[in-house]
């Protein structure tokens, strides 16, 4: 008798074929330029990736915000606004405040605005719309696209694709059956590829080392907390993002003292019953704090953030060596 199992892997796998048949047939369609790809009047730099969430992309999106305000450029971040609640166009910030709340901006781009506080952040699914809208509203000289890899009807003048480093080869199988959003081939269109989680002795996927075999420009990155925790308080962890795993680990290299974890899906909005459970389960285990990443920090409602148990680690991208460098040398490039 065929079992579950094997009935959901049949429909999955049937499933894969006829997505891997769209994005081929789309793709095709952008190559031989019989879908135009719209080019901005302003440098675009698309930061993307070609799996499912857990790349890092958020924090480098900053990163590379940091690194245009050093060299006295004036950026703007256009965002989808993943999960938000919202239509069409919405200014998430302008250069001195943030306008809306998480729940119309989409967590990330919400997040964003909280730790760029002079650069205007913009959502809408119709990116080039966005930009056309805020070149009507701010002086920017330079457009970074958050998530923009699969948004191909912008061209990108700098196209980085981020990977994560521990990313299982079990996972790089289409989706719905893994978490490969595109094909190996379409790295072809990146500039630079940017490992992220970066571990000298793990041994990675057979499939992230066909990449790092290639002539591809790339360079690596870790992820590092940037505020401290005392080791000796008990934590209770949750988290609802794309690679909850390394969060995890991240706090264990630390020597934390975690003393049970939640994992919720990527990107929920948690309800008052499910944040009194986590209060709950803290007495429970006897954990001094509830330990958050930033990203779900934002979600929470006001009065949880002002309590005195609900903390939130910073997560900060570390580069490589000289990698950084190389990153800056592809930016000036634009500018």
């Amino acid at each position: 008798m065929i079992g579950f199992k094997s009935i959901k892997l049949f429909i999955f796998n049937f499933l894969r074929f006829f997505y891997f048949l769209m994005i081929v047939i789309r793709n095709f369609f952008y190559d031989i330029k019989l879908i135009k790809i719209k080019k901005f009047n302003k440098p675009v730099i698309g930061v993307g990736n070609i799996t499912t969430g857990g790349t890092g992309k958020t924090p480098m999106v900053i990163e590379i915000a940091k690194i245009l305000i050093k060299l006295n450029k004036k950026p703007i971040i256009i965002s989808r606004g993943y999960k938000r609640q919202s239509k069409g166009t919405v200014i998430v910030s302008d250069n001195n405040n943030i306008l809306e709340s998480v729940v119309n901006s989409g967590d990330e781009p919400f997040l964003i605005a909280k730790k760029l506080k002079n650069i205007p952040i913009i959502v809408d699914k119709n990116r080039y719309k966005a930009a056309q809208i805020a070149s009507q509203k701010f002086d920017f000289d330079i457009v970074i696209l958050d998530d923009s890899f699969q948004h191909r009807k912008i061209f990108k003048d700098l196209n980085l694709v981020m990977i994560n480093f521990q990313e299982k080869d079990e996972n790089y199988s289409l989706l719905p059956v893994g978490r490969l959003r595109e094909p190996y081939s379409s790295l072809k269109r990146a500039d630079l590829i940017i490992w992220s989680k970066y571990k000298k002795d793990y041994e990675t996927s057979s499939f992230n080392k066909k990449i790092i075999e290639t002539s591809r420009e790339q360079l690596f990155t870790t992820i590092g907390l940037k505020n401290q925790f005392d080791k000796k308080f008990n934590i209770l962890v949750f988290c609802a993002v794309g690679d909850p795993q390394s969060f995890i680990g991240l706090l264990h290299s630390k020597r934390l003292n975690i003393v049970h974890k939640i994992i919720f899906k990527d990107h929920e909005k948690l309800s008052m019953r499910k944040l009194n459970e986590l209060i709950e389960l803290k007495n429970k285990y006897k954990a001094d704090y509830i330990v958050t990443t930033e990203k779900d920090w934002v979600k929470l409602p006001e009065s949880f953030q002002k309590s005195k148990i609900f903390k939130f680690l910073e997560l900060e991208i570390k580069f490589k060596n000289n990698d950084k460098d190389l990153l800056i040398s592809k930016i000036k490039k634009l500018i």
